[in-house]
């Protein structure tokens, strides 16, 4: 099996759908994208960090389904921590940003590929 499919099982099971169809609807991409995705086994590591933070699923469970899954407020609170870096990482210039999310992501990965 793909890397990719329990990523998309489980964006889908987030937002509630069932087909690749009703995915890219609802992440607000186009099919093609998807499909390149598919063809890579990869998700681009900012799309991931995006949905990630826009849907409020901790990155770990939706690369590897283990832990909690969150979705919105409805099943638990955002952690004040977490919210407060959120904040501070908002304010950051785009550059800092980019440094601060690819040095982020590349040790996720390097962790995760450990595992």
């Amino acid at each position: 099996m793909k890397k990719i499919t329990p990523i998309l099982n489980r964006l889908k099971q987030v937002l509630n759908v069932k087909t690749d169809k009703e995915l890219t609807e609802k992440l607000g991409i186009s099919y093609s994208t998807l499909d390149t995705w598919k063809n890579r086994d990869k998700i681009p590591e900012k799309r991931l960090l995006e949905f990630s933070l826009k849907y409020q699923v901790p990155m770990d469970w939706l690369l590897t389904g283990e832990g909690e899954m969150y979705k919105g407020n409805e099943s638990t609170p955002q952690d004040p921590f977490c919210a407060e870096i959120c904040d501070n990482f908002k304010k950051l210039s785009k550059e800092k940003q980019k440094y601060l999310y690819h040095k982020f992501m590349t040790e996720l990965f390097e962790n995760l590929q450990n595992i």
